[in-house]
């Protein structure tokens, strides 16, 4: 039978295994910062830490499941400028530019 929240405090053996876990998990972390700091991505704001595939990392802190504030580490730029214009006339069906009376 499975053990409550309860129990599961009370138990050395998963409080062993979490302090392990999470301690595995803040070393990951650490060591992916020092591999950002060390880059140079962190020098002009607009790069994450990501994963040897590309993906963004987000970390939460472990003892209360929230995620970390912005920082150097976790902040997202993002350029919303368009390179790429409507130069015709399929604007106007996006836009009614039809004038009426109130």
């Amino acid at each position: 039978m499975p053990y409550t929240k309860e129990e599961l405090q009370e138990l050395e053996f998963y409080q062993n295994l979490k302090n392990e876990d999470e301690q595995r998990y803040l070393k990951n972390r650490q060591i992916l910062e020092d591999r950002f700091r060390v880059s140079g991505s962190a020098d002009d704001g607009t790069q994450t830490i990501r994963d040897d595939n590309g993906h963004i990392l987000v970390y939460e802190n472990v003892y209360n499941g929230q995620l970390d504030p912005p920082s150097e580490f976790n902040k997202m730029v993002a350029d919303m400028n368009s390179e790429h214009l409507k130069n015709d006339i399929s604007i106007n069906e996006l836009i009614n530019r039809e004038f009426r009376e109130l």
